[in-house]
């Protein structure tokens, strides 16, 4: 699960960080924007376009993991926690896609790719340092409760570990997590 998530987060980065950034670049933008045709349709465009790329790649990666585990280590039976964990991870992937759309259209692709990075290590590090700091009085426990409101918490999306052991979230946390990630 691991190496899906890897993979995916790479080729996020590289694809959505870049896409707007560069077509505003050599300017192959203006020449679509220039059309009677909404900025945010554009966008929308753009995303979907990544969407359907992420989805084709998570679907065979996810193929790919299954066939090992069937073929490799003779388990005949697909959890429904490694089903979940793998959507929640396409989930995940959306999101990072939609920020790096925002950071690439002002920003270049190596700053779009690089703020996304960042927000994706500060999204699955915030609960963490929100936890060891909840009991103290200084003013960084202010500060990280701040971040942790700001910054999307991408461990809402980790359902790897639960998955290893066949935990099954809760319905209504597959429901909140789905609405989350389409805020």
């Amino acid at each position: 699960l691991f190496g899906i998530f890897f993979f995916g987060v790479i080729i996020t980065l590289f694809v959505s960080g870049s896409t707007i950034a560069k077509e505003l670049e050599q300017r192959t933008a203006y020449t679509v924007l220039a059309r009677p045709i909404k900025r945010s349709w554009f966008i929308a465009g753009k995303f979907t376009g990544i969407a359907m790329t992420l989805a084709t790649l998570t679907i065979s990666m996810a193929l790919v993991f299954f066939a090992l585990l069937i073929f490799r280590l003779n388990i005949h039976v697909v959890d429904l926690s490694l089903i979940l964990a793998i959507i929640y991870l396409y989930l995940e992937l959306l999101v990072i896609s939609a920020l790096l759309l925002l950071f690439s259209s002002f920003t270049s692709s190596v700053l779009s790719v690089i703020y996304g990075f960042a927000v994706l290590m500060i999204g699955h590090s915030t609960p963490t340092i929100v936890a060891l700091i909840h009991d103290t009085k200084s003013i960084f426990r202010y500060i990280f409760l701040a971040i942790y409101y700001i910054f999307p918490n991408f461990e809402k999306f980790n359902l790897r570990n639960d998955a290893v052991y066949h935990i099954h979230p809760n319905p209504l946390e597959v429901l909140l997590v789905f609405g989350y990630a389409t805020v």
